[in-house]
């Protein structure tokens, strides 16, 4: 979920006044997770038809719709290798790697300056 959009999206219906504003704020918090997370499933329907048997894919950062993606190709049982960069400084690829070991998918954490050497093995980039 995306916080700056979630924020606008309960600072709105704060404006609407349904309600006591802290009814408002958490009825709002909740619908916009709901939707979140369906569009995430939609996300990961719609970018999984993407993925394909024997496939090597490069992940940069950390992305929730990313991990969608690939999670649902994995259980759809398509098998692919993934390798997430390092994304310094903050290190989100990091976080990508753990969702998707978890998930059980083949995943190889790397250092960003390795994405010129992978790159020449990788079919797709997300």
């Amino acid at each position: 979920m995306s916080l700056p959009n979630a924020i606008s999206y309960v600072m709105k219906a704060v404006r609407r006044r349904y309600g006591s504003v802290v009814e408002a704020v958490v009825r709002a918090a909740m619908e916009f997770k709901e939707y979140s997370e369906k569009a995430l499933e939609l996300i990961g329907e719609i970018g999984s038809r993407m993925i394909e048997d024997g496939m090597t894919i490069i992940t940069y950062c950390n992305l929730l719709a990313v991990v969608s993606i690939l999670a649902k190709a994995w259980g759809e049982g398509r098998r692919f290798r993934v390798y997430a960069t390092e994304t310094r400084p903050r290190y989100q690829g990091y976080i990508t790697a753990r969702d998707l070991v978890s998930r059980g998918i083949s995943t190889t954490l790397i250092t960003d300056s390795a994405v010129a050497y992978i790159k020449r093995k990788a079919d797709l980039v997300l």
